[in-house]
């Protein structure tokens, strides 16, 4: 469960996250009482809180407090006993080797875990039925809207409308045909050029893009009015390899969605990122100090002018912010010719600029743009808001791009070129989608 998807749900859902958390509580202590109390067993867990607190942390990284309604209860039982049996059978294990118990010692251990295991077992499975219980009953349900008005939006629709405990609520269709079928399901009809104003003013949850024809410019042109939205995007498989070829995919019914989402990692992981960031920047910063001030005199005796040059450019969700470069240019240079991509034998480029920008040297001062948070080690490059500009009119999904910290290196930037105009900047440009689409702490490193 990430902060964003919580930020997405309704009461019912977020009720249903402290239930399951409660439920994993409960079963510990219930469990843990009734060895003790009950079956007259002597524990010896001495710290049985931190052994809790340890289970809740890798039941929020395996996904089990989301409160979709269409996840597995199979899997969710899968998922608890590999959980529950690594944390046991671990701490067990460690018990034994620092010789604090005998292996016969470690039998009453098995008796709580298994205990455990049981009675979480079956509170999550009541919980589970109960949410299913209220969504068929209509309540607890997430506004949906689907684009589309053809075969696929009628099969996605007929479904939803039938199954009730999936949780969705048909709310409306957004075609320029009008359909009597999408008609009996949905109460609204509305053009896609007014998608975002509904999305906001009518809190939509969950988007559905089922397009039976579609070209790839009226894509993008949806996905683009969606992506500072608060809305999920879900797509029909074939359509979405117009915009990344790369996705999760999610089956709805044995209908296959693939997931727009900017937000993979989970907040977990986001901290990890940081804190990463933070050490690398810190030590970067602290090691390469006799080489920056050898840097900087090659500048300064190269041309008059700063050392480091200051640029505004634009990050996450649109900020500005100040980077910070190595100066690799002669001062003022775009003072007439206002701003311009550098071409590969640029006449303003400084003799050492050019040393420092083939092995991407000039970057080392955004190491103190990491740790002030404007910016992350691994991440798509931050531009400036003039070619930003000129790059949404060109590509209407380029603002996906600031869903995501910006980074000194990434993806694009590994497996592509150096940008010297803006056909370079489109061709990275499916790059940063697979990086934000498939953003791990794996991937970073």
């Amino acid at each position: 469960m990430k902060l964003r998807e919580i930020k997405q749900h309704h009461i019912p859902a977020l009720i249903t996250i402290v239930l399951l958390i409660m439920a994993d509580i409960l079963a510990f202590f219930l469990s843990y009482y009734l060895v003790i109390n009950v079956i007259d067993i002597k524990l010896n867990m001495k710290y049985p809180i931190r052994v809790l607190l340890l289970i809740i942390l890798l039941m929020q990284i395996g996904q089990r407090y989301n409160p979709v309604a269409t996840v597995s209860r199979s899997k969710d039982i899968k998922t608890i006993l590999q959980i529950v049996y690594s944390v046991g059978i671990g701490y067990i294990i460690i018990k034994i080797l620092n010789k604090s118990i005998t292996i016969d010692q470690a039998q009453t251990e098995l008796v709580f875990l298994h205990l455990f295991l049981l009675l979480d077992t079956l509170v999550r499975l009541f919980i589970r039925s109960m949410q299913k219980f209220f969504l068929y009953k209509g309540f607890g349900h997430r506004k949906t809207i689907i684009i589309g008005s053809k075969t696929e939006a009628l099969h996605i629709a007929t479904e939803l409308a039938q199954k009730p405990s999936l949780g969705y609520k048909l709310d409306g269709y957004f075609s320029s045909l009008e359909s009597k079928s999408m008609n009996a399901f949905c109460k609204y009809r509305g053009e896609i050029i007014d998608l975002r104003s509904y999305v906001n003013n009518n809190n939509i949850k969950e988007t559905i893009i089922a397009l039976n024809n579609h070209k790839q410019s009226i894509l993008l042109k949806i996905i683009s009015q969606l992506s500072l939205t608060s809305t999920t995007i879900k797509i029909i498989p074939d359509v979405y390899e117009a915009v990344t070829g790369q996705a999760r995919v999610n089956v709805l019914t044995g209908i296959p969605l693939l997931d727009i989402n900017p937000d993979i990692m989970t907040e977990l992981q986001t901290l990890v990122k940081r804190i990463m960031d933070i050490i690398i920047s810190v030590f970067g910063l602290i090691v390469l100090i006799p080489f920056n001030i050898f840097v900087a005199i090659l500048i300064k005796i190269s041309s008059t002018g700063k050392i480091i040059y200051k640029q505004e450019r634009m990050g996450k969700e649109r900020r500005l912010f100040v980077l910070y470069k190595f100066r690799t240019m002669y001062e003022n240079s775009e003072k007439d010719s206002g701003p311009v991509w550098a071409s590969e034998n640029d006449p303003r480029i400084l003799p050492i600029g050019k040393i420092l920008r083939k092995f991407r040297l000039d970057e080392i001062p955004q190491l103190l743009n990491v740790l002030k948070g404007e910016m992350s080690i691994v991440g798509p490059r931050p531009e400036r808001v003039h070619f930003i500009t000129e790059l949404e009119k060109k590509i209407p999904y380029y603002n996906h791009r600031l869903r995501v910290k910006p980074g000194i290196t990434g993806w694009a930037q590994v497996v592509g070129s150096y940008d010297k105009s803006v056909d370079d900047v489109i061709n990275k440009l499916k790059l940063d989608f697979y990086y934000i689409e498939n953003m791990s702490l794996m991937l970073d490193i």
